[in-house]
Order: structure tokens, then C-alpha cells, then sequence
């Protein structure tokens, strides 16, 4: 890798990307559409417990696949990463809260597969028949950083031929009560890049400089996403001890 000021240490090209930004009072129309989605339904079991953020992500990750014309396209062999923020906090709430309070409660069996770190990513594994392997990274303040890490490391692996990156978050963030209703007005947005090996314009890099100007929030990547020529050519996040990780699109 050469490591000279400006040169990349590793990039993958983006060969798709769809965003999502959709208020929380919109997300379960957006479940039952997703079931649907054009003559082509996903079978309701696998989004009828999704949290809001993996159903936010499922709207970014199909408006790539039209965009890029792949709705014939298998991605048996690909893999999928997933990286939700504070992913499951309302659920989560509402169950600690009535498992606390009644001794007859007992947990639901879709709370661990739908509320935790990996559930974004294997949804979409599902979703896709993506057979590839699939995971979750972040899950926290730093998870577009984390995020772009994992994604590009697995695009240039070369053990699949393309992986599909997947970021979720609310913005602002969910403040539940004790049932887990939000108390305030909550949006969630997505974004999802299909990541492969090689260059292009649309790219994802690994740079040995730190980054200077920097924006960690999905809220603004999916601005981005969707329209980059009304806003800077470049994201870029900082890596401690790296550099910086970009990314870059037309």
C-alpha cells in the first residue's frame, strides 16, 4: 500500500446508493408498501417485527436497486453490512419496562432477532437471498466511520463480488416513555451503498492524511446520497491512527 500523502491505502468502487429519510409516523405504511414492493413481494414475516430503522434501510437499499436497474440481479454471493444507531431503544424500553413491572410477562421471541446489532443485516440477507456473510458493526455515536471501515474492508476482501453497506439512524433520536412511544418527533434515514472491488468516479477510500472537514450523521450522508452535486464531492470521516476514510460521488 502506498502510503505518500493523498494516495489511497484502499478503495472500492460504489457502484449503487439509495437514501431514505422517513418521519416515524410514515414507517409502518412504508412496512406494508415494502411488503408489496412492485409485484415482487418480501414475504411479511421478514419485516412485520423489523425495527423502524431496518424498514428505513430496506426503502434506501430497494431505491438503489431500481436506480441501478438491478431488479433482476441475484446477490447470492455478496455480503451485507449493516451499522444501525442505538438500534432497538424503543422496543427494548417497553419490554425492560413490563418485564420490571409484571412477574406474568414474558420477552418476545422477535425482540433479539429484530433488535439487536446484526438484525439490519440479516434482513437485507434475507430480503436479498444474500448468502454471502452478513453482520453489524457500530451501533453507536461513531457508526458511519465504523461503517465505511468494515464495508470497504469486506469490498476489497475479494471472498464475494460486492457488498451491500447499509447505515441507519434517527435524527433526533428517540426519547421513548415507559410503553415506548417516542415523546418527541423522530425521523428515520438510511443510506445504502453497493460496494465493489475496483475504481470509478463513485468511490469509497482509505486516505493516510486525517481528515479535516468532517459530518458523522446518516441525516446529512443521505442528503448527500441523494443529491451530491448540490453539496461538497466529498464525505469524509476521520480513523484514528489511519487517516480518513471518503467518499466520493458524481
Amino acid at each position: 500500500m502506498n502510503q505518500e500523502a493523498g494516495k489511497a491505502l484502499a478503495s472500492c468502487r460504489v457502484a449503487a446508493r439509495g437514501s431514505a429519510i422517513v418521519p416515524l409516523s410514515e414507517i409502518d405504511a412504508l412496512r406494508a408498501k415494502l411488503a408489496q414492493n412492485n409485484g415482487k413481494p418480501i414475504p411479511l414475516k421478514h419485516v412485520k417485527n423489523s425495527d423502524e430503522q431496518t424498514i428505513a434501510g430496506l426503502s434506501a437499499l430497494f431505491q438503489a436497486v431500481r436506480a441501478a436497474g438491478w431488479e433482476e440481479r441475484s446477490f447470492r454471493d455478496w455480503g451485507v453490512v449493516g451499522a444501525p444507531r442505538f438500534l432497538g431503544r424503543m422496543s427494548v424500553t417497553a419490554t425492560l419496562n413490563k418485564y420490571l413491572t409484571d412477574p406474568r410477562y414474558s420477552v418476545s421471541p422477535h425482540i433479539i432477532p429484530n433488535q439487536s446489532l446484526h438484525s439490519l443485516a440479516s434482513t437485507v440477507s434475507l430480503v436479498l437471498n444474500v448468502q454471502g456473510p452478513n453482520y453489524g458493526v457500530g451501533g453507536g455515536p461513531r457508526h458511519v466511520a465504523d461503517a465505511f471501515l468494515a464495508g470497504l474492508s469486506a469490498a476489497i476482501s475479494g471472498r464475494q463480488p460486492g457488498v451491500w453497506l447499509v447505515i441507519s439512524e434517527f435524527d433526533p433520536e428517540p426519547i421513548p416513555d415507559a410503553t415506548g412511544e417516542p415523546t418527541n418527533d423522530v425521523i428515520a434515514h438510511a443510506v445504502a451503498l453497493a460496494l465493489e472491488p475496483g475504481d470509478g468516479t463513485n468511490r469509497l477510500q482509505l486516505l493516510p492524511k486525517a481528515a479535516g472537514n468532517v459530518s458523522l450523521g446518516v441525516a446529512e450522508l443521505a442528503g448527500f446520497v441523494a443529491e451530491p452535486s448540490t453539496q461538497k464531492r466529498a464525505w469524509q470521516y476521520p480513523v484514528a491512527g489511519l487517516g480518513r476514510l471518503e467518499l466520493s460521488l458524481n
